[in-house]
């Protein structure tokens, strides 16, 4: 998707969105998982593409900030729904790894059989970003080699505050 294609994207989330666009699962929150997820794509050779659309869509259909397991699967059929009015154009499969990642997020451990490493970066970018709430990543709830890295936690950290910084 170009540039135009994403920024059309974005507003259509942004009109359906139910929240604070300054909430902590907004979209701040989409950037900084779009980055750690990027680096994490990077290093295990996921599909950017799916990593940024994960990124804008995962948290898109919440509707409080607090507790709210059915948010995933919400999100995975607003992907459906924009895939079939043609405002996210993605090849089949890059589709299907979005649907799967946005549905499985919450619930997603390892072990689990989540196998595609594009699924895995997208789960863990969005798990890396739990130091936005004062949380302490632990490693086992992360999927990918990469992610595991203590370089990893303190780069999502690092992230973090350098976001905190630019308000």
């Amino acid at each position: 998707m170009n540039n135009e294609q994403i920024e059309l994207l974005m507003k259509r989330i942004m009109l359906q969105y139910e929240l604070s666009a300054h909430g902590i699962h907004g979209p701040s929150h989409w950037k900084r998982v779009q980055t750690l997820g990027w680096w994490l794509a990077d290093a295990e050779g996921a599909d950017h593409t799916v990593v940024r659309l994960f990124s804008m869509m995962h948290d898109a259909c919440r509707r409080n900030e607090g507790e709210d397991m059915m948010h995933g699967p919400r999100a995975a059929n607003l992907v459906i729904t924009l895939c079939n009015q043609n405002t996210i154009t993605v090849r089949p499969k890059q589709r299907d790894l979005l649907i799967a990642a946005c549905e499985s997020h919450t619930f997603a451990r390892p072990g689990d059989g989540t196998e595609d490493i594009t699924i895995q970066c997208c789960i863990d970018a969005d798990r890396l970003d739990l130091c936005r709430l004062g949380i302490v990543v632990d490693p086992d709830l992360l999927f990918t080699t990469t992610g595991k890295l203590s370089t990893m936690r303190e780069g999502a950290i690092r992230l973090f505050n350098e976001s905190r910084a630019v308000r």
